[in-house]
């Protein structure tokens, strides 16, 4: 939930708008009353390619939006940063604060409102976002406007990261400012410098932040990094010791119920199978007492039983199976 930012939810009557959530994406057309469900990428797709094939509009235009459920919204600042920082400071709060890795996600600067003062961007999977990104490009839609909805309200993507998404230039000319620039006079110049300076200064206090931070940041990923490490190195003793029981139990099961007058040469245990040698009085008997035991089952002489010349014992081999893995 977005603290301290505002939105409007809209819909614009000159394009489509898709609504992306968990479960379906709904699609709000201008020449229909009623959303449309659609549950799979793939069906969207199919029907966008079938509606534009039969359209007259040569420039068609969609505006997408991603439900509070699939994106997650983070406020940076309750101020109003720079455009050229907003990204930069986001990037340092998605790798020291996040556990998402930067490769796996995209993130998209918010618009900054006019009504309240505040930097926020949105944490986006990509898995989530590249395959509409991919729809809609394969049935040739433009896309209008990025939109995340909070919960609170909905909030458009900056025009640059939307941009960027979308493979369109950047480069885009001002010619507000142009002229504004040209037409300044001598007696603002003074202003305008005091102004210029007061503003270099403080970049280069936020720039030296953000050098700051990154150290942090990296730091902190190391350790990151190290805990995982460790955790993993912890699992896999776990699973070490969780292997070596079994045996443990195996060997105290078999020295409870094998009889005094048998005793065994050779233990074989491998993914749920036993092989056991041994000698034996009435060896036949064997099968019997192993079968009693719940730890086993399918107890079977995998060899002849063979007399032992100038003994009383008998030679056996037998093999069964177990249900500790």
């Amino acid at each position: 939930m977005l603290s301290g930012l505002r939105g409007q939810r809209y819909f614009s009557t000159k394009s489509r708008l898709a609504v992306v959530s968990r479960e379906y994406t709904s699609l709000f057309a201008p020449d229909c009353e009623q959303p449309q469900q659609f549950r799979t990428v793939d069906d969207l797709r199919s029907h966008l390619a079938d509606r534009l094939g039969k359209a007259r509009s040569k420039s068609p235009k969609v505006t997408l939006r991603l439900a509070q459920d699939q994106a997650i919204i983070r406020k940076i600042s309750d101020m109003a940063l720079p455009r050229s920082r907003h990204r930069a400071v986001a990037q340092l709060d998605l790798e020291a604060a996040t556990p998402f890795r930067p490769g796996d996600v995209y993130l998209l600067v918010l618009e900054q409102e006019r009504a309240v003062r505040g930097s926020a961007y949105a944490i986006v999977k990509r898995a989530i976002l590249d395959p509409y990104l991919e729809a809609v490009s394969q049935v040739g839609l433009k896309i209008a406007g990025f939109e995340i909805d909070s919960g609170d309200g909905v909030h458009a993507v900056a025009r640059s990261d939307r941009d960027r998404l979308t493979g369109a230039s950047r480069a885009r000319k001002n010619l507000f400012l142009a002229l504004a620039v040209a037409t300044i006079v001598l007696p603002v110049a003074g202003t305008w410098v005091h102004v210029s300076i007061r503003y270099d200064r403080a970049i280069e206090t936020v720039e030296a932040d953000i050098e700051r931070l990154s150290g942090e940041a990296k730091q902190v990923r190391a350790e990151l990094d190290a805990r995982a490490a460790r955790i993993a190195q912890i699992q896999s003793l776990n699973q070490s010791l969780s292997e070596r029981r079994p045996v443990t139990a195996i060997w105290e099961e078999l020295a409870r119920i094998i009889p005094d007058s048998a005793f065994l040469t050779d233990l074989n245990i491998k993914h749920g199978s036993i092989s056991v040698a041994g000698y034996a009085g009435a060896a036949p008997s064997l099968i019997a007492v192993l079968e009693g035991s719940p730890f086993f089952s399918e107890a079977s002489f995998s060899t002849p039983v063979v007399k032992v010349p100038g003994s009383e014992g008998d030679r056996f081999n037998i093999e069964l199976k177990t249900g500790l893995d």
